[in-house]
């Protein structure tokens, strides 16, 4: 993998505001000594969840799209008693997603909030973290650097009912101005790359306890909630559940910025307090925003083919083999390196045994590109610094052909993935996700990553190994069902 050349692309969608081209790309990753094909540029652009695709050659980063752009933070009385704030999901979909929400620095007249750590029930914080996902909140409590003297892995991943949190302190913010319960917080992004937002109070008339008991210039936020929930509701249908709950979030509020992105605007965490419209729904393994009480449909409008050819998953598998990210083959060739094979014959008899079916050439074509990749990265690769890694590595190799495995025999017996509407397909791709989320991870230095973010990878690798047997029956079960349905008598 050429990381240079993913971490100066990054760095570009990071801090760039303007729309730009691939031509502007190639521009700049020339300025800085990296010179590469504009179609290796644009491999690297597809999927990326910090860009907008505004035209076919035209891209617009999250920075650009979110940098300047109000939206507001309302603090529980929790934090009102105690005069600080909880980052937790209260910046999505407007901040830096790759970065910790505990990072994130807020700014209130010029000078930087400074942090202080709490300890507090762990219960208690899980209505500040609903956004990421009901299924990722523990992850990114514990990931918070004030747990780095916490160990799960001593207690069997046993969650511990109390843990540190690290804030935001509101005193200068309390010396100026009176917040309660309700009061709401404009913030808005100043530096997207960085992590730093500026909060600016509104001081308002109103009077009691009820955050909706508001004057005559406070009515419009009324509207806006009304406003929010209909552009949730319009996109559904359209956009789907999409990867996460931030990328719904970040859709609605891209598509409607005009309508959404205004001063008189609320809190996302406080319309799904008063919605009986819309609800968090089950989706496969992970959490969805969707119509309350709804079940999240696996075909849609989203997903449709309307008659086009698409890749089956079993094809999106094998091409990620060989994706241009190498995820894939970085690992599989750092297994074979660490096992002190001389080759990646052995290797890719793991990955691809005979029972996946697949041409004389494209094997082929699969090894002449690991060969290559083994050759380059042989001379400087270090044994010793991969050990965190490397005892986990075969068991995500080994279930990486077992879902090539099953995705073949799926595609065997149905032509296309659709016609499998049942929640395990969804929970099946879900994995498959995890999976190369985990081989991205392990491109990573590990000494960077905090303890229980180690610990949450693992608890993951463990799920998915315990779930995928009993998985797999329920989808050929399935599988077989549907060829019973479908077979006729002549």
């Amino acid at each position: 993998m050429d990381f240079k050349l993913e971490n100066q692309i990054n760095h570009f969608i990071s801090v760039r505001l303007e729309p730009f081209t691939l031509a502007d790309i190639q521009m700049y990753l020339e300025s800085v000594g990296v010179f590469v094909k504009s179609e290796i540029v644009s491999s690297f652009l597809k999927g990326n969840g910090n860009l907008f695709f505004l035209d076919e050659d035209l891209y617009l980063g999250r920075a650009g799209a979110f940098t300047g752009k109000q939206f507001c933070i309302i603090p529980r009385q929790y934090e009102i008693d105690n005069k600080l704030l909880i980052t937790g999901h209260r910046c999505i979909p407007f901040a830096n997603f790759d970065m910790h929400p505990a990072a994130l620095q807020f700014v209130y007249r010029n000078e930087v909030l400074p942090k202080r750590v709490i300890e507090i029930e762990m219960n208690r914080l899980y209505p500040y973290f609903l956004l990421f996902g009901k299924e990722y909140i523990s992850q990114y409590i514990l990931s918070d650097d004030a747990n780095s003297d916490l160990n799960t892995l001593d207690d069997e991943f046993a969650l511990p009912s109390r843990v540190k949190i690290t804030v935001s302190d509101l005193q200068p913010i309390f010396q100026r101005t009176t917040l309660r319960a309700g009061s709401r917080i404009l913030a808005r992004v100043l530096d997207w790359n960085s992590g730093i937002i500026e909060l600016c109070p509104v001081v308002t008339n109103k009077t009691g306890n009820n955050p909706f008991d508001q004057d005559a210039r406070e009515e419009s936020v009324l509207n806006w909630y009304t406003e929010l929930e209909d552009c949730l509701l319009e996109s559904f249908p359209v956009m789907g559940p999409c990867a996460s709950i931030d990328e719904q979030l970040l859709n609605v509020f891209f598509h409607f910025e005009e309508q959404l992105c205004v001063p008189n605007c609320g809190a996302i965490e406080e319309l799904l307090s008063r919605t009986t419209k819309i609800g968090f729904s089950v989706y496969g393994v992970e959490t969805r925003l969707w119509y309350k009480d709804k079940e999240i449909p696996v075909v849609g409008q989203w997903n449709e083919s309307n008659g086009e050819l698409r890749p089956t998953l079993y094809e999106l598998l094998l091409s990620s083999l060989l994706s241009s990210d190498c995820y894939v083959v970085d690992s599989v060739i750092r297994d074979a390196l660490y096992r002190g094979e001389k080759d990646v014959v052995r290797a890719l008899k793991r990955l691809l045994p005979e029972t996946i079916d697949i041409t004389p050439r494209y094997r082929s074509i699969v090894q002449e590109a690991y060969q290559n990749y083994f050759d380059d990265l042989a001379p400087r690769y270090n044994r010793f610094a991969d050990h965190v890694y490397a005892e986990y590595r075969p068991r995500v190799i080994s279930l990486l052909t077992q879902f090539l495995e099953l995705s073949q025999k799926i595609e065997g017996l149905t032509n296309d993935m659709h016609e499998l509407t049942t929640h395990p397909v969804v929970t099946f791709q879900q994995m498959i996700g995890h999976i190369i989320q985990l081989l991205e991870t392990f491109t990573q230095d590990p000494d960077i990553l905090h303890e229980e973010e180690l610990a949450a990878m693992w608890g993951s690798l463990d799920g998915i190994e315990s779930s995928f047997p009993g998985l797999r029956a329920v989808l050929l079960d399935e599988l077989d069902g549907l060829k019973k349905n479908n077979f006729t008598v002549i």
